[in-house]
């Protein structure tokens, strides 16, 4: 439950967990300058938290995710971050309202550069009022995927302004969705 916590110039590489985890009702944390590279699974993980604010970070060549959000994370920010060379995912998201990713490069994923999804277990608890602006998209095995199904499980997501390029490996396309409305509005598909 950590209040008012500045993170800066800090590297967090090679751990046998997470590079940083935030969780358990924390509040009000910058993340600036910092660089989160090849940890055991995630670069950085979210949970259960609000108003958490990263910027010019790195996460680079992690096990897991680059980026993972999870449990009730809300009103959070990722400015100008690199999320580069994820074995999985370059950035996970489930049961989180209220994202913005400003600006920031999501390249060289095993899987999508951005997963979207909901808790089948829970009403609501999917991915609500998160948006994309300005980032590039680039050389991931598939672009952004919203895998719920209804407006219910996730809505109000949106993907503004991005350049894609690479993204449809396997059958997978630059952005796509399993039913949920997924918005699009001046991306460029290269």
């Amino acid at each position: 439950s950590v209040t008012n916590l500045t993170i800066n110039n800090v590297i967090s590489n090679n751990n046998r967990s997470g590079g940083l985890v935030i969780s358990n009702d924390c509040s009000d944390i910058h993340i600036m300058n910092s660089s989160f590279r090849n940890n055991y699974y995630d670069g950085i993980a979210y949970y259960d938290s609000q108003r958490i604010y990263t910027q010019n970070s790195s996460m680079i060549d992690n096990n897991g995710a680059g980026i993972s959000l999870d449990l009730g994370i809300t009103d959070s920010i990722f400015s100008n971050c690199i999320v580069d060379g994820s074995g999985d995912v370059g950035i996970f998201i489930r049961f989180a309202s209220e994202l913005r990713f400003d600006h920031c490069v999501i390249k060289n994923s095993a899987s999508w550069a951005a997963f979207m999804g909901h808790n089948e277990e829970q009403d609501d608890a999917g991915v609500h009022d998160s948006v994309f602006s300005g980032c590039h998209i680039l050389n991931n095995v598939g672009g952004i995927m919203m895998s719920s199904e209804t407006q219910e499980q996730s809505s109000d997501n949106s993907i503004v302004g991005c350049v894609f390029r690479g993204n449809e490996q396997s059958g997978r396309r630059y952005y796509q969705t399993e039913g949920s409305t997924l918005y699009r509005a001046g991306n460029i598909n290269i």
